[in-house]
Formats: structure tokens, C-alpha cells, sequence
């Protein structure tokens, strides 16, 4: 084995802030020009900002799971490791969820045959994770595991799931494996409430260079796929992909990414649905070189040569 140091930028931790923005106007979706960052947040009409939660150095992964409510995924500052944190606009606290071990990311939610679920990227088999949840009477957030029957047999980098076709639910994401590329992987079919078996997908196949940005966008009966650019450094902007399911093809539209590269991004998107696109949660990034973030990462990066 071919064993070389990595670059000093390498070793550099990515401490992502996640914020929420209300915009005067919808994202121009169609087109195909560019927006910067340092523009979207100057025109903002009012700006949130999810803070780290205690013993946490990083707020990645937006997703609205409702009007007031947020996941997003928060890095242990002694293990590195991802966890998901529920967090409430209203209040500003954050909830951390008690999933199994290993290393939790990119939640989605989603909704089939009349109940809600979860689905995320994880460290530890089987692949995906997927959890089904739903509110008590007494407002309390339940969730349990989805017993998964012919899982996937390699990890699923961020992964989300299309609705098309009479119910039909097809899993994407990104094997971990480079060159990163977005397919369709498998298609979902639910046996009961708690158990889904995995079967192959039934889209027109396509690939997109690249990892997920956030969740498909359905806009004006059209579906937007946000895809990280990873230009000069991983998850340094967006680009709105528009695909036509039928045919599998695609065309690239709207880039968002900032002038600069300290702090970069977005390298997440996700929109109250409720807000008619003009209520957004974004994450952008800020390198750091303190000694408190470099050694997790350094330990992390050895135990994975």
C-alpha cells in the first residue's frame, strides 16, 4: 500500500453553519445563470441561524421537516462522527435523535401509503437507514426502524427518494465509491407499516456527476435535483439539475455558490414547502486549522487509509 501524507488544506475541518433564510422572490429554478451567495443572504428578509449544540463543532445538512421544525446533522467534537438533531425555529433548540450507532448524515423525510419516514445516510449496514415516525398525543416525535429485506450490500452517500409513476418510490444517492455519480439505485415497495424490501429500480437509468445537494425540488410540475459542484473543494456550491423522468435526461440549470471560498457553499439546499419556495435552510462552510477540530479529523483519516 502507497501510503501519502495528506495535504495540510486536506487535514483542514470543515466547520459547516446552517441558516435559514426567508427571500423576497422564488429561485429562478429555470435558469441557468448563476447566483452568489453573498447576493441570496444580502437580499434575505430575515435570517436564522442554528447554533451548535453543546459538544458539537459543525451544523450540516438542513432539511425542513415542517414549517417550524429542521434536521440537520451535528459533528461530535471528539469522535467526528455525524448525529442528527431535530431543531425548532420558534424555540431554537435543538433535540438530538437516539438512532443506532455509527455515523448518521443527510436526513430526508418523506411520506408513502399515508405515514411518514426517515431516510439517511449512515456508516454501519444495512443500507439505507430508514425510520418510520409520527407525533403522539402528547406532541412527543416517535420513531422506529423500517425492517429493510434485500438491503443494499455497499453504503449509500446521501440519499434521497422520487415519488413517480403511480407510488412508485425510487431510492438515488451516490455509492461510495469515486468517481461520485447520482443513479437510480433500487426502488422501495413497503410489505407493512415497519418492513420494505428493496427491488431494482424502475427509472430510465441516468448518472450525474457528483453527490446530492438536498431533496428532489418539484417546482411548476417540473423535478430540480440540487447536486454539490465540488469545484475547488468538496461541497463549494449547487447546481439545479432539470430532469425529465420519463426520458431520464437532464439539463443543467441554476448554480449557487459564493464569491469567495472562506467561508464556501451551499453545499445543502432543502424549502419549506409551505413558504411557496421563498423559505430556505442552507449550510455554508468556514476551514478552520485549530488544533481542537484537527485531531479528530487526523485520527479519522488514519483509521480509513
Amino acid at each position: 500500500m502507497n501510503l501519502q501524507m495528506p495535504s495540510f488544506g486536506r487535514l483542514s475541518f470543515k466547520k459547516w453553519t446552517s441558516y435559514i433564510l426567508s427571500l423576497d422572490n422564488t429561485l429562478p429554478f429555470y435558469s441557468s445563470e448563476t447566483l452568489f451567495t453573498e447576493l441570496l443572504f444580502a437580499s434575505a428578509l430575515k435570517i436564522h441561524t442554528i447554533n451548535y449544540p453543546n459538544g458539537y463543532i459543525g451544523a450540516a445538512d438542513p432539511h425542513f421537516q415542517s414549517s417550524g421544525l429542521i434536521f440537520f446533522e451535528g459533528i461530535c467534537g471528539s469522535s467526528g462522527k455525524g448525529t442528527i438533531f431535530q431543531h425548532s425555529l420558534d424555540s431554537g433548540i435543538s433535540s438530538k435523535l437516539n438512532l443506532d450507532h455509527g455515523h448518521y448524515s443527510f436526513p430526508f423525510m418523506f411520506e408513502a401509503n399515508n405515514s411518514k419516514y426517515m431516510l439517511f445516510e449512515c456508516s454501519e449496514p444495512p443500507f439505507p437507514s430508514l425510520y418510520s415516525c409520527f407525533y403522539s398525543s402528547d406532541d412527543s416525535f416517535i420513531y422506529n426502524k423500517v425492517q429493510i429485506k434485500n438491503p443494499l450490500q455497499s453504503r449509500i452517500l446521501d440519499p434521497v427518494i422520487l415519488k413517480h409513476h403511480q407510488d412508485l418510490y425510487t431510492i438515488l444517492g451516490t455509492y461510495n465509491s469515486r468517481p461520485y455519480q447520482i443513479q437510480p439505485l433500487c426502488d422501495l415497495e413497503f410489505i407493512s407499516h415497519s418492513v420494505c424490501i428493496l427491488r431494482p429500480s424502475s427509472m430510465p437509468l441516468f448518472t450525474i456527476p457528483g453527490r446530492f445537494a438536498g431533496s428532489p425540488i418539484y417546482y411548476d410540475d417540473t423535478t430540480f435535483l440540487p447536486v454539490q459542484t465540488s469545484k475547488y473543494s468538496y461541497g463549494d456550491g449547487i447546481q439545479f439539475f432539470e430532469l425529465d423522468i420519463d426520458s431520464g435526461s437532464i439539463k443543467p440549470r441554476l448554480l449557487i455558490t459564493s464569491f469567495n471560498r472562506s467561508p464556501y457553499g451551499p453545499h445543502t439546499i432543502s424549502f419549506d414547502l409551505n413558504s411557496n419556495f421563498r423559505l430556505c435552510a442552507l449550510d455554508l462552510c468556514f476551514p478552520t486549522y485549530s488544533l481542537q477540530y484537527l485531531l479528530p479529523k487526523t485520527f479519522h483519516y488514519l483509521r480509513n487509509l
